[in-house]
């Protein structure tokens, strides 16, 4: 009765219910479980003074950094359908450990400080591994369709996880509140498998789903613009995998380099009309640094980092912005929690409405433009308007339509420009996009924000300068969704495919 009624109210496939649904619930653990220590987080970042801000931020790209070759050196040797279990285990682990240092030392300032930026790359990482799941086993079609829908569990998560905060904090402190967390975040890789079983059970939309698209050629091969470095034969009936044979060193179907006898036997069996390889179950293989390469070589990947960059220095002007006027106007540290409180509030159930009823209607319709522009050309006139009355409440209304938008409308448009990649780069590059790209403008824009004020003695100045990244934000977006409708409708030079 359930999936009959959710699949004539959004628009669905008869099947395509029971994924939904598991994956808002994955969506809703995540955030969930990220939200209820995200006000704790906040009150941490002002209490040593917003001057501290920047070195936070910069201490928060040091470590991401830092755990970026882990995470590579997981991504190449773990079947790539259990990658979702080692990140989100280990984060787990890590909260079991926050949890118990709580307990043993509630007021060590550094432990704080060390959980303030353990949490800011928690959250980009565990977030971006779970997106790569969904644009691994899902179509630009059926993303247009459902990820708008899915990402609602995010929002919701975003609502309840506040309030658990509030309801249980007094019963069982910080410490609980991370031992709960960690719970959650193994429920939500437990449905991120699920939603891989799933595509599973559907051999025959494996090529499509995983963003592998292929194109008939006049030479009778089929060819694809993956990472804008070559050509791909067409797979073996019963192949599961298949990437760019920019070099000889790779094989169709697999995605390993064939620099070993093992990698080659992994190769034979996947292309073997044989065999049937469940999906994902053969290692992605490379280098631990690789998604920063792949990026580096690919116009279209480096066209997304130019967009996560700008996103993130329009974020983290007004994050600065935000901390300056409530530290102004609410002295208290109960009076900050609660305002950021109310402001995530306001902000999830803007974005759950829109998700639910709107973003994929809109996708559909007009295309994945439309929700990577129509955001940041908002947030350039609402800097403008910051510009010309700096109040807090000027500000509130801003943030609450930025915030909003990014989750409701430029998150999943991003998200679905990874839907038309090759496997690897649907985890690695993706994942340094998302966590090291976003964070390294994170902390530049910090400083450049905060020397601006400095220099200039007028935050109007800093307002302006935002409105202009914005501007280049929403240019960028533009850019990207054309690319990203050539790479979907074939076409076969993959060179033009690239601008």
């Amino acid at each position: 009765m359930l999936r009959r009624w959710l699949t004539r109210l959004f628009n669905l496939q008869s099947d395509e219910a029971s994924p939904v649904i598991v994956g808002f619930s994955m969506f809703f653990l995540l955030f969930a479980g990220y939200f209820m220590l995200r006000p704790v987080r906040e009150t941490m970042g002002i209490t040593g003074g917003i001057d501290n801000l920047p070195w936070l931020f910069t201490g928060t790209f040091v470590a991401t950094v830092a755990a970026m070759p882990l995470f590579g050196w997981i991504a190449a040797r773990a079947q790539r359908r259990r990658i979702v279990y080692w990140v989100l285990g280990f984060f787990a682990s890590n909260l079991v450990a926050f949890g118990l240092g709580f307990l043993a030392r509630p007021d060590d300032i550094w432990l704080a400080r060390t959980f303030y930026i353990w949490l800011s790359v928690f959250n980009l990482i565990a977030i971006s591994v779970a997106w790569s799941v969904l644009v691994d086993v899902f179509a630009v079609g059926e993303a247009k369709r459902l990820f708008a829908l899915m990402a609602g569990g995010a929002s919701l998560g975003g609502l309840v996880g506040p309030l658990l905060g509030v309801l249980l904090v007094g019963a069982i402190g910080h410490a609980g509140l991370l031992l709960l967390s960690a719970a959650l975040l193994i429920a939500a890789a437990l449905c991120a498998r699920w939603i891989q079983r799933w595509r599973e059970a559907r051999p025959n939309q494996d090529v499509a789903a995983a963003g592998r698209t292929d194109f008939p050629s006049p030479r009778g091969r089929r060819a694809c613009p993956v990472l804008d470095t070559g050509w791909r034969k067409a797979p073996d009936e019963g192949a599961s995998d298949h990437v760019s044979l920019s070099d000889k060193r790779w094989r169709p179907s697999t995605g390993l380099k064939t620099g070993s006898t093992t990698n080659e036997r992994a190769s034979n069996r996947a292309t073997s009309p044989s065999r049937s390889i469940p999906l994902g179950s053969i290692p992605l293989g490379g280098s631990p640094f690789a998604g920063a390469t792949d990026v580096l070589r690919s116009p279209y990947l480096l066209g997304i980092a130019l967009f996560v960059l700008l996103l993130a220095s329009v974020s983290t002007f007004l994050y600065f912005e935000q901390a300056r006027l409530i530290e102004i106007n609410f002295p208290l540290k109960t009076d900050q929690t609660r305002v950021f409180g109310i402001i995530d509030v306001i902000v999830q159930a803007l974005a759950i409405v829109s998700q639910l009823f709107i973003t994929g209607r809109l996708a559909q319709r007009l295309g994945v433009g439309v929700l990577l522009v129509a955001v940041p050309l908002v947030t350039a006139a609402g800097f403008v308007w910051l510009a010309l009355a700096p109040t807090f409440t000027v500000l509130a209304v801003v943030m609450v339509v930025r915030r909003a938008g990014e989750y409701a409308f430029v998150r999943p448009g991003r998200e679905m420009l990874y839907t038309v990649v090759a496997p690897e780069a649907k985890y690695k590059a993706k994942n340094f996009n998302d966590t090291v790209v976003y964070r390294g403008a994170d902390a530049v824009s910090g400083w450049v924000k905060t020397g601006v004020d400095l220099l200039a003695q007028q935050p109007a100045i800093a307002m302006v300068l935002g409105a202009g990244i914005a501007l280049a934000w929403a240019w960028t977006g533009g850019s990207l969704a054309r690319a990203q409708q050539r790479r979907a409708d074939g076409e076969t030079n993959p060179i033009r495919a690239a601008l």
